[in-house]
């Protein structure tokens, strides 16, 4: 199965200031046999509202990408790339800081007839950030490493589950 999909939020008017601004969405979902593929590229201008999406975040760049495995009736692999750019529209008379997040993660589950669900998954967050006036210097240089595993079994109708996970964060600026 392929999946192009294309759009546009179009343009907005806040607040009766007259600004436009814009959002679009350019994505690709392949799936062959075992094997997907999915990628996204996303922009939000800094003057863009959306009323009916309030999670869409403004003044972000977002990519993503995410590549999976599927082991016949015994489980799956996924790796996925996810990066955010946030206050693209550099505005230091707001005291901003212009960020980038990259995220890198890699799950499993591996499910065996009659016996429990297994998931193991790991991830890497590293956010770093500069004043938007242009000086350069960091203000934000963290890194947050996540490890979780979960189980799951169910009786007829019934699942029981547990999980848990840990994470380590380090601020390389030692910032308290």
């Amino acid at each position: 199965d392929q999946v192009i999909e294309a759009g546009s939020g179009g343009t907005d008017t806040v607040k009766s200031a007259k600004t436009l601004d814009y959002a679009y969405r350019m994505g690709l979902d392949n799936t062959l046999g075992m094997f997907s593929l999915r990628g996204a590229y996303q922009f939000v201008g800094a003057n863009y509202n959306s009323p009916g999406s309030p999670t869409t975040v403004k003044d972000r760049i977002s990519q993503d990408v995410t590549a999976g495995l599927r082991l016949s009736r015994l489980g799956n692999v996924s790796i996925s790339y996810n990066q955010y750019k946030d206050n693209i529209a550099a505005q230091p008379d707001k005291g901003k800081a212009i960020t980038t997040q990259n995220i890198v993660s890699a799950n499993t589950g591996v499910t065996i007839p009659k016996l429990p669900q297994v998931s193991i998954g790991y991830s890497k967050n590293a956010i770093t950030g500069v004043p938007a006036d242009g000086s350069g210097t960091k203000i934000v240089d963290n890194n947050t490493a996540l490890v979780s595993g979960g189980i799951a079994y169910t009786l007829k109708k019934v699942t029981l589950s547990a999980g848990s996970q840990k994470a380590v964060f380090t601020d390389t600026l030692k910032v308290t």
